[in-house]
């Protein structure tokens, strides 16, 4: 079993150095566990695009097909009003390769429910 933090979920998202290495890393195992904190290391991704790309809230706006507000709401790291979905997709407008992947298992062990 493999515990991811968020660094390497968005390693999955921005083609960073080491996105080959942990890509590999995560393929290789049945279990792989992920934070809960994905949505706040996207917000954190989309926040580099904007300062890599030096996008004002308006150019961002326009750029990405949303009210100013909303991406002022970005800018102020308001997480509740964003779900990963429309994450992933804001990601997408601006540009990032969001690769999503599901695959079988390579073993038959079955999941075992917890709650």
């Amino acid at each position: 079993m493999i515990f991811c933090d968020t660094s390497a979920v968005a390693k999955l998202y921005v083609a960073e150095r080491e996105s080959p290495a942990v890509r590999t890393l995560l393929e290789s195992d049945d279990q792989v566990l992920v934070s809960e904190l994905v949505r706040a290391e996207l917000m954190a991704v989309f926040h580099r695009q904007l300062r890599e790309r030096k996008w004002t809230q308006r150019r961002a706006a326009v750029e990405l097909g949303v009210s100013q507000p909303r991406v002022s709401h970005l800018m102020g790291n308001r997480i509740d009003r964003f779900s990963t979905d429309s994450l992933i997709v804001l990601l997408a407008r601006a540009g990032v390769d969001v690769q999503i992947r599901a695959k079988p298992r390579r073993s038959s062990r079955s999941v075992k429910r917890t709650a």
